[in-house]
């Protein structure tokens, strides 16, 4: 079987250390799977998969740059990359998995009429709401994309920002897009409150509920300290991304940080992702994104 993962970043970012985890281990299991990214930091390389021959990059500076502009304006990307690429590996595929296709690297339009001209069936992990909405991947206290968005207001200035709000139009398009590929595509959330969001906008498509996986080697690393197997003292938290408070607000974080018993350290004002826990505290200080192709 041939899988084709596509996503904006390949190792950066939450949706693609999730994204780029499954398709290692599809390649770990005899998977023929390939991954296509948008850009990593700088619309560059990611250094990480620079030598890796099954990840390639899809994403142009001078197209990013253009849709960086272009959606800067009026909230829609325009153009697509290596457009060519993209066509062969879903012409080559048995499987297309979409997780975030949004960021200025890959028109919309375009990703769907190769799926339909191939006729490949076609999962799409939903790390947010950008596929129910017509222009923001995370609506905070945002209800209008019930009501078909259009009343962005100051809103449209959050990531992903645009000085003209076409979003009612922009949304039309999206949900009407995904719907003519209902008997190929099917969506999957790792959470339930995200799964019940989308089942009000996908009613005729399927919709189903993933948690996202457990690093087990991680999780083996922390089991043994200086060779010796040692019992879990508390609980780690670990979260991406939180310089964007649209994804926390940090109302589960605070929560977190008042519980009793609890050592914390609140990342959400540091450069570190936070972490909780009875035990000892140790913090990561992995470089966080905040939208922009630039970081």
């Amino acid at each position: 079987m041939k899988v084709l993962q596509i996503n904006v970043r390949a190792t950066q970012g939450g949706a693609g250390r999730v994204a780029y985890d499954l398709h290692r281990r599809l390649r770990l299991a005899g998977v023929d799977s390939h991954f296509l990214y948008g850009y990593g930091s700088g619309i560059a390389d990611d250094p990480a998969v620079a030598d890796n021959e099954t990840v390639e990059r899809i994403g142009t500076r001078p197209s990013v740059l253009f849709n960086y502009a272009c959606h800067s304006v009026f909230g829609w990307d325009l153009t697509s990359g290596r457009g060519r690429i993209l066509d062969k590996a879903i012409a080559a595929s048995d499987i297309v998995h979409i997780h975030v296709p949004h960021h200025y690297f890959l028109r919309w339009d375009y990703l769907v009429g190769l799926i339909e001209r191939h006729n490949k069936p076609t999962v799409i992990t939903a790390h947010d709401w950008w596929f129910v909405t017509g222009r923001c991947g995370f609506v905070e206290s945002c209800s209008g994309w019930r009501r078909g968005c259009g009343e962005c207001g100051p809103m449209r200035f959050r990531d992903l920002r645009s000085m003209l709000d076409f979003s009612a139009t922009f949304r039309r398009r999206k949900i009407a897009s995904v719907e003519r590929l209902k008997k190929l595509v099917g969506f999957v959330c790792p959470s339930l409150h995200l799964a019940s969001d989308y089942k009000v906008v996908y009613s005729d498509v399927s919709v189903e509920v993933i948690p996202n996986s457990v690093d087990l080697e991680f999780e083996n690393a922390l089991s043994e300290i200086d060779g010796d197997v040692s019992e879990r003292n508390g609980f780690l938290f670990f979260g991406v991304g939180f310089i964007f408070g649209g994804k926390d607000r940090q109302r589960p974080s605070a929560r977190t940080c008042n519980a009793p018993g609890c050592a914390v350290d609140p990342g959400w004002k540091k450069q570190s992702f936070p972490a909780a826990g009875t035990g000892n505290l140790r913090r990561s200080a992995f470089p966080r994104g905040n939208g922009s192709p630039f970081a």
